[in-house]
């Protein structure tokens, strides 16, 4: 089970919040700082956003996602991605099913720490769920997790 982070400067302010997710069924660890939050997470050092290419392609509805091309098709048709869209995507696809933060989505595909803002997340995950549409997935396949991140998720 993914760990879910409450961060906050006073442990016994993140408890309700923490309380309530884990009522929800979350594994949860309330932390002060970055530093205990990668203790808990035991983040790798390097970028794992990197090494995409080396995972074999994955289908999902009528789109197919080709890490060795950075390539993303629709019913065999290339749909245009930036590369930061696609890398954003392949991220998300390798951890399907599980939430992730927008903290480890700047530092594993923007490559960041605190420099860029959710607000880029954010227009990103935007602009992929319009490329991932379908009328059968009117929403995509890109799930917002309140005050966390995302999940991609294949169940309706």
């Amino acid at each position: 089970m993914n760990k879910i982070l409450v961060i906050n400067q006073d442990k016994g302010q993140g408890d309700s919040l923490a309380d309530k997710l884990r009522t929800a069924g979350y594994e949860v660890a309330v932390v002060t700082n970055e530093d205990e939050a990668l203790q808990v997470l035991q983040v790798p050092e390097r970028d794992m956003a990197t090494d995409f290419v080396h995972h074999p392609d994955f289908d999902f509805g009528p789109f197919k996602l080709v890490f060795a091309k950075v390539q993303l098709l629709k019913d065999g048709i290339p749909i245009p991605l930036s590369y930061m869209e696609c890398k954003l995507l392949m991220y998300l696809v390798l951890h399907r099913e599980h939430i992730v933060s927008t903290y480890d989505l700047m530092r594993m595909v923007w490559g960041y720490g605190d420099a860029v803002s959710s607000g880029t997340i954010y227009t990103h995950v935007s602009w992929l769920r319009k490329k991932l549409k379908t009328p059968q997935r009117p929403g995509g396949y890109i799930n917002t997790v309140r005050n966390i991140g995302y999940i991609f998720s294949q169940s309706l």
